[in-house]
């Protein structure tokens, strides 16, 4: 994705440090997520299990440099974990829990359903993001080649 944002000249491609990233392991949520009464961006996280990595996930987007206004949503897909009861302190995310197994695209559906940003950004519960990604996304969102999607009417 890099190059085909280096024809912009607001784009800086920074390398991406591996300090920054966290190892999946530690188990506890961030306390809260930042909250937006009127987010432009919805980001989609669909999880089964794995709660190490969806707590890692939750903590580097609480704790990112971000000025566009985001909302995260959640969609459990059963999980036999400790995912559901950890979610449920986690301050400013949405979560849904799916009645049934979904799988990756029904929760993606389903998470997007309940999106009140401009647009929608899946994530998968794996990633750790880093200080800026989602500016950089705000920025060039008019461009077709970003992968953020209008989210329904």
């Amino acid at each position: 994705m890099r190059s085909q944002l280096a024809h912009h000249q607001t784009f800086i491609p920074v390398g991406v440090e591996t300090q920054q990233l966290e190892k999946p392991g530690n188990p506890e949520p961030p306390g809260r997520l930042p909250v937006a009464d009127k987010p432009e961006v919805t980001i989609v996280i669909p999880v089964f299990n794995q709660w190490a990595y969806t707590a890692a996930c939750l903590r580097s987007l609480a704790d990112t440099d971000c000025r566009t206004p985001f909302e995260v949503i959640i969609v459990d897909d059963q999980s036999s974990d400790e995912t559901a009861e950890r979610l449920a302190t986690v301050e400013g995310l949405i979560s849904i829990h799916n009645k049934k197994n979904l799988g990756f695209i029904g929760s993606c559906n389903r998470g997007s359903e309940r999106a009140k940003g401009k647009y929608i950004v899946l994530l998968n519960n794996d990633t750790q993001v880093l200080d800026g990604w989602l500016d950089t996304y705000s920025i060039h969102s008019n461009d077709f080649r970003i992968p953020a999607w209008p989210a329904p009417a």
